[in-house]
């Protein structure tokens, strides 16, 4: 379906050529499922090579069941919900967004935008990844959202859908969570001007500075900043040594000072491990003011002789300074 929106037209070419919502969030540090070293490589060709995973696969798949459910509370109002595709800022070429869905009065006229999002009850630590703790409840998965009709979504949800609003000119913005297969649950955003420029100006610097400049961010200690150095530096030249700036001297210094500290403390995790496990004994853990230490078999194990594994949770309540092991 073709629709006119107050000041976006569609996008045309692949998302790669515009910045869009998840980028922003992205760009302005908000969002773990990326950074601006992880936007740059998608932008410019080099994308990470991130592995879909069986819970983003599923939030596509719901899609159509979340749009069901939001449409049947509106059905009094006559609303339905269109897939119109990518979208382009008419007076910023390199600002857009692949909205989930635009929301139409009985005339066809767009009302509002709306964006879909499956909550599992299982943490999703990484983007496509999921790390080995992944299937232990994540407890602060709800308490990210709030009260029904207001906008106290999580923050990188409410950038990408601030973004859109400022894409699409449209005058709100509704967000159906869907939370553990059975609640839906519905969340209002209204534009923010303030909020609008600062996006637009990041973006637009990012995009001439970086993507059309061709220069990447700033160095981190992400792996996509690894990813791209491992690929960007592939032919050294053997036996030659770079004389070292003071910059460079710094960061020597800091890098030898970091390895030393990791070595300790992973020794002196180890010994402590093993002190906790011998007072633990034949019992299954110790509780403690600053956290609580298992020491249990796993639940389901194929293993004839599985070992017994050791976890320590951290109460949150500690102020104490870290010591000398001896």
């Amino acid at each position: 379906m073709s629709l006119l929106l107050p000041t976006s037209k569609p996008a045309g070419g692949d998302r790669n050529t515009f910045v869009g919502g998840t980028d922003m969030a992205c760009l302005l540090g908000l969002s773990s499922w990326g950074n601006p070293m992880s936007v740059w490589l998608d932008k410019t060709g080099r994308s990470y090579p991130d592995q879909d995973s069986e819970l983003l696969m599923i939030g596509r798949e719901v899609e159509p069941v979340i749009t069901k459910l939001y449409e049947h509370r509106q059905r009094e109002q006559g609303l339905c919900c269109y897939e119109i595709g990518p979208q382009r800022h008419n007076d910023h070429v390199w600002a857009g967004g692949s909205p989930d869905r635009i929301v139409c009065l009985p005339n066809g006229t767009a009302s509002h935008g709306l964006e879909l999002k499956n909550i599992s009850i299982y943490a999703q630590r990484d983007r496509g990844d999921l790390s080995q703790d992944a299937t232990e409840l994540d407890n602060e998965t709800e308490k990210n959202w709030g009260r029904q009709g207001t906008d106290e979504i999580p923050i990188p949800y409410l950038v990408q859908v601030l973004w859109y609003l400022t894409v699409t000119g449209l005058p709100y913005w509704d967000v159906a969570g869907f939370f553990y297969g059975s609640m839906l649950k519905t969340y209002r955003v209204t534009p923010d001007q303030t909020m609008a420029d600062v996006m637009l100006d990041v973006g637009g610097r990012f995009w001439t500075d970086h993507v059309i400049g061709g220069t990447p961010p700033d160095i981190d200690g992400s792996k996509y900043t690894k990813y791209f150095l491992d690929r960007a530096f592939t032919a050294p030249e053997p036996g030659v040594i770079l004389k070292a700036d003071a910059h460079t001297e710094t960061l020597l210094s800091d890098y030898a000072y970091h390895r030393a500290c990791i070595t300790w403390h992973g020794q002196a995790k180890d010994l402590l491990a093993h002190r906790l496990k011998n007072i633990i004994g034949n019992a299954e853990g110790v509780q403690g003011k600053a956290g609580k230490a298992t020491w249990k078999y796993p639940k389901e194990s194929k293993r004839k002789d599985p070992e017994r594994v050791f976890r320590m949770t951290d109460t949150g309540d500690n102020r104490h300074e870290c010591r000398r092991v001896e």
